[in-house]
């Protein structure tokens, strides 16, 4: 059998270690690539993450996908459109500084608070997804770089929890720079 995928680790919990601690770390363990996160590099400059990028480059380390931002202000279908405009414009530029570590997808949570579905209503936010999704996929495609929408645990009945949730998506915002995260921990709780 031919082996069809390669083993990653999610770079978060190396928060505060040097890169070349995190790449010998990666090399020890037979790690080809790593999942990046806004959380790592939110305090590193444009520079530090181009540096940082060709380190793991050079040593054989890649960085195919990246964990877009997913703090409550970050929530694309939020239900109050000053939030929902600040998340699709910080995201915008996390996807631009994931394509810098040479990500080519960008791992998305639907919604990033934990309110009911069945009391909001899916209809509402697949309307707030729809909306940000305008504006996100066309930078997307400028960018060569799929967003790949994260399945959420099921806690509270949120958005993004079930699959006819994914099944709305594909069938409303169908694009070839929108793809889906299949977190099998969440799928489990």
């Amino acid at each position: 059998m031919k082996k069809s995928w390669t083993w990653s680790v999610y770079i978060s919990p190396f928060i505060g270690q040097p890169p070349e601690t995190i790449l010998d770390t990666c090399r020890h363990a037979g790690l080809s690539s790593v999942d990046g996160t806004y959380r790592f590099f939110q305090d590193h400059s444009d520079s530090e993450m181009e540096a940082f990028a060709e380190l793991f480059r050079q040593g054989g380390i890649s960085f195919p996908t990246f964990h877009l931002p997913f703090t409550p202000a970050d929530d694309v279908t939020s239900l109050y459109e000053t939030v929902r405009r600040g998340a699709v414009e910080r995201i915008q530029v996390w996807m631009e500084k994931a394509t810098q570590l040479g990500a080519s997808v960008g791992i998305l949570h639907p919604t990033t608070v934990g309110y009911s579905v069945d009391i909001e209503g899916l209809d509402a936010y697949l309307k707030q997804l729809g909306r940000s999704l305008d504006t996100l996929l066309p930078a997307a495609e400028k960018l060569g770089f799929t967003l790949a929408i994260e399945n959420l645990p099921p806690a509270q009945g949120r958005f993004g929890s079930r699959p006819e949730h994914f099944r709305m998506i594909v069938e409303n915002f169908a694009h070839p720079c929108l793809g889906f995260c299949l977190d099998t921990g969440h799928a489990l709780v």
